[in-house]
């Protein structure tokens, strides 16, 4: 799958492709149809590097939509689809 990442503090993202997560137990995976980046994803891709780490690279994008791909052992309250 494809995910916009940043790779360093201060530089301009990249589009990279990433492998597709399973679910874990109690997790379901969405499968996003459309992400959006917001002004705080601007502010992080500005700002130098934090004193306290933030491990990258680092996913962008966190207004997505999308449905349910996949449902985790546990997982309840989702279907598929």
């Amino acid at each position: 799958m494809r995910a916009f990442q940043l790779v360093a503090w201060q530089k301009p993202p990249e589009l990279r492709e990433v492998p597709v997560p399973e679910p874990g137990p109690g997790q379901i995976l969405v499968k996003v149809g459309g992400a959006g980046a917001c002004h705080s994803d601007l502010h992080l891709m500005e700002r130098p590097a934090p004193k306290r780490p933030i491990k990258i690279p680092f996913t962008l994008g966190h207004e997505n939509a999308g449905w349910v791909e996949k449902i985790g052992a546990g997982a309840t309250g989702f279907a598929s689809g």
